[in-house]
């Protein structure tokens, strides 16, 4: 009974995946499902060349140059999203007030954020689990 039961659950998969994916160039042209997922790892049916991997690598480099390439450090680009005016002027880091630094921090272990931070990543966790969960 387990045997038809796991093979009845990939089947069931491979079916989700491919309506998940209908546009799988693989599902469609060689009548094969989409990529299984088995436990959150997808098995493609195809392999990567050492030269692909090269080149996509080269274009990345390239994206990143050119993505700071026009970028101004005197104005703050698209901030003014009004349709008339102009985009708001940089000032000096001393300008700012001092809690703007501290936005990006992670919140103290005592503060109510971080405890509903930590609530929200278990259960996330937890759900992750019991989707992979037989």
């Amino acid at each position: 009974m387990a045997l038809i039961k796991s093979s009845f659950s990939l089947a069931r998969l491979a079916f989700l995946n491919f309506l998940r994916h209908p546009k799988n160039p693989q599902s469609l042209a060689k009548g094969v499902t989409a990529p299984l997922r088995v436990r959150g790892v997808a098995y493609n049916q195809f392999s990567t060349s050492a030269a692909l991997l090269a080149k996509s690598k080269a274009a990345q480099d390239d994206a990143t140059e050119l993505k700071y390439e026009g970028m101004s450090t005197t104005v703050c680009q698209g901030a003014n999203y009004y349709t008339h005016g102009s985009d708001p002027e940089l000032k000096d880091d001393s300008e700012y007030p001092d809690w703007l630094w501290t936005l990006l921090d992670p919140p103290a272990e005592d503060s109510k954020t971080y405890h509903r931070q930590q609530k929200k990543a278990k259960a996330r966790l937890r759900n992750k689990l019991m989707k992979h969960k037989e």
